[in-house]
């Protein structure tokens, strides 16, 4: 109980800035990106974009039809893989990397939603983003912009450090710091959210899609 408290402590007073402007920023670019990909490209741009996709996510494992355990598994080492170079990517000064890590994952979602209406009809984005996505969405964006967020507090750390600016805390300490929320928050909320995915998210679908 007392490593919750002090987590939402380090969130309140060093994360929290960073979290709402990765969010902002993560909203933005689906609600941008499913407007371009929708209505502003041409179809056969959107399917190739959804087949290069559907490529990188095949190559990686998530799409063989295995045994439920074995796609958790998938998505947990995927996802934490990918936020963990979002959060390492802070090592990069001026804030550059984290930025471009949430707007990629902003416009694979506007994507995904953007076909989902193209091909089957408006109605499906409401039911693809309630039942396809919210119930592991909620936990995996989570994690997500976390992971953004640290890194993007680690940039500014790594950045003020490069210039010689003052600092309240050592680059050792931030590292310290922001790599235990890591392991502590990010991780099981990427793990909670591979079994949504894997065990329940499937049966919301298709039960909603019929």
């Amino acid at each position: 109980m007392n490593l919750l408290k002090n987590e939402w402590s380090k969130f309140t007073s060093y994360y929290k800035k960073h979290f709402r402007l990765m969010l902002t920023v993560y909203i933005l670019t689906v609600i941008v990106s499913f407007f371009i990909i929708r209505y502003g490209l041409d179809e056969s741009i959107t399917k190739k974009w959804l087949k290069s996709l559907m490529k990188g996510l095949s190559e990686q494992g998530l799409l063989k039809d295995n045994n439920d355990f074995h796609t958790m598994l998938s998505l947990f080492l995927h996802n934490t893989l990918v936020s963990v170079f979002a959060f390492i990517g802070g090592f990069i000064p001026l804030l550059i990397f984290p930025y471009f890590s949430v707007m990629y994952n902003g416009t694979t979602m506007g994507l995904i939603l953007a076909v989902s209406s193209l091909f089957f009809g408006s109605g499906s984005v409401w039911k693809m983003a309630t039942l396809g996505v919210l119930p592991h969405g909620i936990t995996e964006i989570t994690a997500s912009i976390l992971s953004t967020s640290l890194g993007s507090f680690l940039s500014l750390n790594t950045t003020r450090k490069l210039f010689k600016k003052e600092n309240k805390q050592s680059l050792k300490e931030t590292l310290k710091m922001t790599s235990t929320t890591f392991v502590l928050v990010v991780i099981p909320l990427l793990l909670i959210s591979a079994f949504l995915e894997a065990y329940a998210t499937p049966l919301l679908l298709k039960w909603g899609m019929k």
